[in-house]
């Protein structure tokens, strides 16, 4: 029986959920489901969402806590809630945080939450071999530079570590990023924003759809695909990441250039295995999923090109850039590209990036197809 006919969310006991687009309250549902679950497939009428470990531990990195995941669940759900979902959610985000990452003078600390989880950790294949030495029973020194693999180590052993090294509470330093540029801690960035039009035909569509879903048809516009594969052309020498919000478009990114995907179903032995070629630059190119936006540890890479995302966020756009803002031993500087259909919704979120990066004293140019 239905619990709530208006809702938008119906939530199914293999962790997956439904989003009714059509339902009335649609855009404060997926408002609320997006911070803490994955998004699978968009068609025209149903999206469909998976909670993963990886989207229910981004979700506690960002603050957010297990009951309000279980309740925004709760809240909007169509029919009930299945029981073993909530407990699945309470189970997984109760691992994160049982290990801490802090600063120990030049050295990292990594404190585990009690005896059992830090042997297991020290005995973990992985995880284990970049703990240098064990302090006592729960707490171990770590190399600075091993912080990132670390990271995806303890992740993928299922303990992702709440990092807390080199962060200090008090008011924020008011000093932008283009400051550090100057003084070399992270790389000179170029912001562009390239404006791609549509096909008659695909205007048409976007023009007939209702709002909801005309978010979805620019982002997947087809015409970026030639528009990236010019700007491949111009960076061929370049360590480029390709970034996309959607699961079917990064796919098809992926096959259509050949290069490798990566996303958040990638084993994490095959992920490292094509992180590891990136870094011996056995690989120029790789394209990720949302993904791309946690504990990748890839300091050679230089252009960034973002297809489709959560545009406006300045979160998401703090974590892209900084895939790319490492400082280069060669003194390069690194480029971000955006790609947004002409004439669409994407140009009004698109405003909003140009306002944080250029708050940041990024410098942010608007390159409009044909008029190069």
């Amino acid at each position: 029986m239905a619990i709530g006919p208006e809702n938008a969310l119906i939530v199914q006991s293999d962790c997956s959920v439904l989003l009714d687009v059509h339902a009335p309250r649609a855009a404060e549902a997926r408002a609320a489901l997006a911070p803490f679950a994955e998004l699978v497939k968009s068609p025209e009428h149903i999206h469909t969402y998976r909670l993963t470990p990886l989207s229910i531990w981004n979700a506690c990195a960002s603050g957010l806590a297990a009951g309000q995941m279980v309740a925004a669940l709760i809240e909007h759900a169509r029919y009930a809630v299945p029981r073993n979902v909530e407990p699945e959610i309470l189970e997984l985000a109760a691992r994160y945080g049982r290990v801490v990452i802090t600063r120990d003078g030049d050295w990292l600390r990594c404190t585990c939450s009690d005896g059992a989880t830090a042997e297991r950790l020290s005995r973990d294949r992985e995880a284990g071999q970049y703990l240098a030495a064990r302090i006592d029973a729960t707490r171990f020194r770590v190399d600075p530079g091993q912080r990132g693999v670390l990271k995806q180590a303890l992740t993928a052993a299922g303990f992702p570590a709440e990092d807390l090294a080199g962060y200090a509470s008090g008011e924020p330093f008011p000093i932008a990023r283009r400051d550090l540029e100057r003084q070399a801690w992270i790389a000179t960035a170029a912001c562009v924003e390239e404006r791609v039009p549509m096909s008659a035909r695909r205007r048409m569509e976007y023009a007939l759809a209702d709002r909801r879903s005309q978010f979805r048809i620019a982002a997947e516009n087809p015409a970026k695909l030639a528009r990236l594969r010019e700007l491949l052309a111009i960076h061929a020498e370049g360590r480029v990441l390709i970034m996309g919000e959607y699961l079917s478009q990064v796919e098809a990114i992926a096959r259509e250039i050949g290069v490798p995907l990566i996303t958040g179903k990638t084993p994490q032995p095959q992920r490292e295995s094509i992180y590891a070629s990136f870094r011996r630059r056995e690989l120029h190119c790789l394209v990720l999923s949302k993904v791309g936006n946690f504990a990748i540890d890839l300091p050679d890479a230089d252009v960034l090109i973002q297809v489709s995302g959560a545009f406006g966020s300045r979160q998401e756009e703090a974590q892209r850039l900084g895939r790319i803002l490492r400082p280069k031993q060669d003194g390069r500087a690194a480029h971000f590209f955006t790609l947004v259909s002409r004439d669409t919704r994407e140009e009004e979120f698109a405003h909003h990036r140009k306002l944080f990066l250029t708050e940041q004293g990024y410098s942010y140019q608007v390159v409009v197809a044909g008029e190069k």
